[in-house]
């Protein structure tokens, strides 16, 4: 029942095997069309399982605020955020109404993640 549940993805919150590659292949997809450089440093979840699917340098996005994100990115030179769904509590004003930061720039969303410029000032 527990294999059958994790791997199918039966209860409440559970993804199926394989959902966070597929929802990485998605997102790699949309960057190739926003043009963005292979070698631009992308802030993620998971960083193994992104360059795992996409070949691209990526950090973890850490956990507090928008003023902690953007200090990791200047800090670590990375240019993009994929921010998912499930992401740290101390950037839910950020996903829910990204265009209200002038320190970022919505490239693209599709309501369950978006991606992210960082603007450098």
């Amino acid at each position: 029942y527990l294999v059958v549940g994790r791997v199918l993805g039966w209860g409440a919150g559970s993804q199926p095997w394989g959902a966070g590659q597929i929802a990485y292949a998605d997102l790699e997809d949309q960057l190739h069309r926003l043009a963005i450089p292979a070698e631009a440093i992308i802030l993620v979840n998971n960083p193994p399982g992104f360059y795992l699917v996409s070949q691209r340098p990526s950090i973890v996005i850490p956990d507090g605020d928008v003023d902690i994100l953007l200090a990791v990115a200047r800090r670590y030179g990375a240019q993009i955020v994929l921010l998912e769904a499930n992401h740290p509590q101390g950037l839910q004003e950020l996903f829910e109404n990204p265009i209200a930061y002038s320190q970022v720039a919505l490239l693209w969303s599709d309501g369950e993640s978006h991606i992210l410029r960082i603007i450098n000032e």
